[in-house]
Parts: structure tokens; sequence; C-alpha cells
């Protein structure tokens, strides 16, 4: 019996044309969530319904052939607009998204894609430049030099440097997807240290990889896995060494935990940070307590000290 694929590198489920669709767009059916408008309460009862499908959907993606960075951010987008920042489902679905841009990251760096890995990772999604005597700022080319882009002419490049610093700031507007989700869920409080360390781990790994550079053996040779085929077993290995080879393990595991907390307010997902107190029982427990494990370690602490 083969064994089966794990999340996110099986073959898609979807059709062409949902490939082409937007999260918004696969939505269509959902007349409550289609509106736009985010339930103030984690517990509404139209939460639970966009959570699970949102959680499906991203079962059907498939790295690379249906993920990318517009995907990704499509995804993002539709989670932070209709979903509840005080529910435990939106902060696993955020984990899990990040999952996906590291499985995506890791294998454009392993194939020698280092410009997509670098979007994913290092080159910010927006950035504005605000020039002297000008009110509205500038889009930088995500691509190109400011030095480049803004080019007056007639000056020497040690004149034109100086001229940016005198006449020019930058501001990031819209950070890469991974530092973004990193940023987001350190923030949020909700997941386990464990979990962002592992996270911080692989970025760094898809950081070394494409450091590595292993796809620039000499000029005119074949880059990504083809390099390989012409090396010698020695750069084989090496190569093989500095590789990512992410699994999908917890990509495939956030998205039970999902399932499992839609289904039961008392299921405490390992990946959380929290403690759940059932008072009563519903669908997804309306009045459930929820308690940050932090602050009641915290709260513990000067009555271990006075005794």
């Amino acid at each position: 019996m083969k064994p089966s694929l794990p999340y996110a590198f099986r073959p898609s489920t979807c059709s062409s044309d949902d490939i082409k669709k937007t999260p918004d767009d696969l939505f269509q059916g959902e007349p409550s969530i289609r509106s736009g408008h985010a339930p103030t309460h984690p517990e509404s009862e139209d939460l639970p319904r966009f959570y699970k499908r949102l959680n499906r959907l991203l079962d059907q993606q498939v790295v690379p052939y249906t993920v990318n960075e517009a995907v990704v951010v499509a995804f993002r987008d539709v989670l932070c607009r209709k979903g509840a920042p005080d529910s435990p489902c939106y902060w696993l679905l955020m984990a899990r998204l990040a999952e996906l841009t590291l499985l995506c990251a890791g294998h454009y760096a392993d194939c020698g894609e280092i410009t997509a890995a670098g979007d994913l990772l290092i080159n910010p999604r927006r950035t504005d430049i605000y020039m002297q005597g000008v009110v509205r700022p500038m889009r930088k080319d995500r691509y190109r030099r400011i030095s480049e882009q803004l080019d007056p002419g007639g000056l020497s490049p040690t004149e034109r440097l100086d001229w940016l610093r005198r006449t020019t700031t930058v501001r990031i507007a819209e950070a890469p997807l991974l530092p973004d989700f990193l940023a987001r869920l350190e923030k949020s409080g909700w997941l386990r240290g464990a979990f962002l360390n592992r996270l911080k781990s692989r970025m760094l790994q898809v950081a070394d990889t494409m450091r590595f550079g292993w796809t620039e053996i000499g000029p005119g040779t074949a880059g990504g896995p083809q390099a390989d085929t012409f090396a010698r077993p020695a750069e084989s290995v090496c190569r093989a060494n500095h590789l990512c080879r992410f699994k999908a393990i917890h990509y495939g595991r956030l998205g039970r935990e999902v399932e499992q907390t839609c289904r039961s307010a008392s299921h405490g997902s390992d990946y959380l940070t929290y403690r759940r107190r059932q008072k009563d029982a519903g669908p997804l427990g309306k009045t459930a307590l929820t308690v940050p494990l932090s602050k009641v370690v915290i709260e513990r602490q000067p009555e271990r000290v006075g005794r």
C-alpha cells in the first residue's frame, strides 16, 4: 500500500475553475459570510461554518501548483476581514497559513527560485518613498533599487546617493508574508513558544538555502535540482545538507485542530497557550471561558512564594 501524501503536497481535488477563483469567490454560497461584516463574537453561529469552509479550501491547496504569494494574501485578507481575533480557530488558521507560506518558500528555495523565495521572506510587498515637497508617496518598484528608480540625471553615483539621503524617506508599508505572519502570531499571545521557535528556525533554514546559492555553480550551468545531475557526489551531498525539504506535518495537524475546535469547545489544541473551561454545553460552548496560560502562571506565582 502506498503511503499517503501529507497535506499541501497531495494532488488537488479542486477544478481548474476553482484555482482561478479568489477566496471571496469561493464563498459565493454563504450569504451570511458574503456580506463582508465580521461577527463580533467568537461563538457566533456563522463563524464555525466560515472557519470550516476556509479550512477545507486550504486542504485543496497544493504546493506549488495552486499556491503563490497572491493566493496566500487573499486567504489571509479573507480571514482578517471575516474572522474574529478572539476565537481560537482564527489563530489556528492564521498559523496554518504561515505554515503554507513556509512550505512554499522552502520549495522555491530548494528549486533555486531565489527571487520567489525572497519575496516571501525578505523583499517587502510594498515600500513607499516620500520625497520633499511631494504630498503623496511614490511606490517603490519591488525589484529595482531606489537609486535606479529615482535618477535625476547628471549626477555621479556618490552625488546621487547624497541627494537621495537628503530628499527621500522610505517606509515599509507591507512586510513580506513570513515576517508578517510571525509578527501577528507573536503579538497575539495565542501560539505556544515551541511552535513559534520552530517557525523561526525554518525561516532561517530558507534564508540559509538562499544564501548558500547552490544553484550558482558556474556560468552557463543548469541550476535547481538539475544541477545535481552534473555535480560530483561530494557536491551533491553538500547541497542536500543545505536544502529545506520541509514536510507538511504541522500543516495537516493544524487543519485537524481547526475541525476539532469547531466541533467541541472543550478541545484544547496543543498549538495554543490557553485553557478552556466549558460552562454550558452547546455547538461551540457559548459561555466557554478562555484563559491565557501565561496569565494563570503569573497569578499563581505569588501564592507559591507566600507558602
